[in-house]
């Protein structure tokens, strides 16, 4: 498994993951980069997917980035006050790691969903999407899954729970 350092945006994958609203809004954190690095197109596709289920992956394309899709994967519904919970990401990453090889690409990079604007445990949030990469490859090996943490400093503070065999690579 890859760690990143750095902005999504720049990570060269077949799928990019937002987190986002059950609106698909970018309105912050990597839906605005995405917004900001791949064009409104991205988010004008997503709007059709209005309201998103919490924990559902909604495909849209990639606009200008350095990919072929963007999966919108809404951790929040505001209307409703409803939040993905820990135990939840881990089904969340393998749906996603399936719509990948549904699709018929093969790497992924997720950010911590979760991890920002919801203000979950990053520690958990990390061990639980870590877990869902490595099982999922264990079943479909030509999958490659990845996370991305916007600073070093998250890193510092999630270095200790991930998985020995993980590549750090600074963007």
């Amino acid at each position: 498994m890859k760690l990143y350092i750095g902005d999504i945006t720049k990570v060269k994958a077949d799928v990019i993951v937002n987190a986002a609203d059950s609106d698909f809004t970018p309105s912050g954190g990597v839906s605005h980069w995405i917004d900001k690095e791949g064009g409104k197109e991205i988010f004008k596709e997503a709007i059709k997917y209005t309201p998103g289920k919490v924990g559902v992956t909604y495909p849209t394309t990639a606009g200008s980035l350095n990919a072929k899709a963007v999966f919108h994967i809404p951790t929040v519904d505001w209307k409703k006050g409803y939040k993905i919970t820990i135990p939840e990401i881990h089904d969340t990453v393998v749906g996603a790691m399936e719509k990948l090889r549904e699709m018929k690409l093969k790497s992924i990079v997720f950010p911590l969903l979760g991890g920002g604007t919801l203000k979950l445990d990053s520690r958990q949030v990390v061990e639980e999407m870590s877990d869902a990469i490595i099982h999922t490859k264990e079943d479909f090996h030509e999958l490659d899954g990845a996370i991305c943490v916007f600073t070093k400093q998250v890193y510092e503070d999630i270095k200790d729970v991930l998985p020995t065999e993980t590549e750090v690579i600074e963007l």
